[in-house]
């Protein structure tokens, strides 16, 4: 399968990416949205790693794994899961209420893309990444937000 941002992915010599862990999935995921009262559009869909300055220091320091996690779509998969993770994150990071007013759902299916757990447990809450396929269309619908709260 081929994904968007695969230009980004580490060297495959050194790490796979989307790791082998990640599987296919079907269901919904939710991602944090700049957008209040609209729908959202492909600049919902930009990745960690098209922003230079933080993959750029990841690349230099040879974190393959935040390489390959920025490569794709930081996800929920459920409101709750969001929820939580929006009142944690904003709480330690003031930038995140400023940046994220509110959430949205996507149904996804097996051929959209691969899905891995990648919490990091120190901070207590869930998160997954979304590697989403070359051929998925998802990106381009536009789905309805929700606001956040925190």
């Amino acid at each position: 399968m081929k994904y968007n941002n695969q230009e980004d992915f580490p060297d495959s010599i050194k790490y796979q990416c989307p790791p082998k862990e990640a599987k296919q999935f079907q269901g919904k995921i939710y991602r944090f949205s700049k957008k209040v009262n609209n729908k959202t559009d492909s600049k919902d869909w930009i990745s960690d790693s098209k922003i230079k300055h933080a993959y750029n220091k990841w690349r230099s320091a040879n974190n393959y794994e935040l390489m390959c996690q920025s490569s794709g779509y930081s996800c929920f998969l459920s409101e709750k899961q969001a929820k939580t993770a929006f009142i944690k994150m904003a709480k330690n990071n003031k930038a995140i209420k400023k940046k994220f007013k509110s959430f949205y759902y996507v149904a996804v299916n097996k051929a959209d893309g691969v899905l891995l757990d990648t919490t990091n447990y120190k901070k207590k809450y869930k998160h997954f990444t979304f590697w989403m396929s070359s051929k998925s269309d998802i990106a381009t619908q536009h789905f309805q937000v929700t606001k956040l709260q925190a």
